[in-house]
């Protein structure tokens, strides 16, 4: 009999198996009154440290869609990352579409933290967790907690 491994990381459950892996993501009810508008930071927001930032705003006249910016510290006089996109909220949750590839579809979502103290960044597939280092340098990614500042 094959045994699996189960891995948690924030809001992805995945269960890995010798052939596949498969990412369940848990959608609670009450994220459709989270207020996403707004700027927010990794945890080192500090001028000796690197730290990205994220910055989300509504679109004039669009309740459900939203203009969505990463940036990050430079890095040898370079930004660390860089990503504009438009996202749309659909069950409480912030979806974007970060493929650069012409007919493929990557989806990243944006969710509160359980505390409501900032958002989460991740992709729905396991698998395309890379994507989000497209649009950063050394070895950085669009994934992980944002906190409202």
């Amino acid at each position: 009999m094959q045994s699996c491994k189960f891995i948690f990381i924030t809001v992805i459950l995945a269960s890995l198996t010798a052939c596949s892996v498969q990412p369940m993501l848990t959608i609670s009810k009450n994220l459709a009154n989270f207020y996403y508008t707004g700027n927010y930071t990794t945890a080192h927001k500090t001028a000796k440290h690197y730290y990205q930032t994220l910055s989300i705003m509504p679109i004039a006249n669009d309740k459900s869609h939203y203009q969505v910016e990463f940036s990050a510290t430079k890095v040898r006089g370079r930004a660390g990352c860089a990503f504009l996109g438009k996202a749309v909220k659909k069950e409480g949750v912030l979806w974007l579409n970060i493929s650069n590839e012409d007919n493929k579809n990557v989806a990243m979502y944006i969710r509160p933290t359980k505390d409501k103290s900032g958002v989460e960044v991740f992709t729905k597939k396991f698998d395309e967790r890379f994507y989000m280092m497209r649009y950063c340098r050394g070895g950085a990614s669009l994934a992980g907690e944002y906190f409202r500042n």
